[in-house]
């Protein structure tokens, strides 16, 4: 986990993080579920069949547990924004 004031370079931090390492950066976007399955959609679109999109939830963390069982790393960007999903983090936990 990478926390601190704003503006002081965390999300590039991550970034030159994963240039050395296999996963994927994901941000995760303020608002309903269907601005974050689009957001998840189109961060995750390089790694995606052509086309694909996140319908639900459930297959978004589905894959992201594909994507760590294959020993890849999974950034969350702005993690405390799917805090504001019911539900969301605790889907997530399990």
């Amino acid at each position: 986990m990478v926390y601190g004031r704003r503006r002081v370079g965390k999300t590039r931090l991550l970034l030159e993080f994963l240039k050395a390492r296999e996963g994927v950066y994901v941000f995760v976007p303020r608002g309903g579920q269907a601005s974050l399955l689009r957001g998840f959609s189109k961060g995750l679109g390089a790694t995606l069949p052509a086309g694909a999109v996140f319908r639900d939830l459930e297959s978004v963390f589905q894959y992201f547990s594909e994507i760590f069982g294959q020993g890849k790393i999974i950034v969350l960007d702005e993690f405390q924004n799917l805090s504001e999903m019911r539900g969301a983090v605790s889907l997530l936990q399990h």
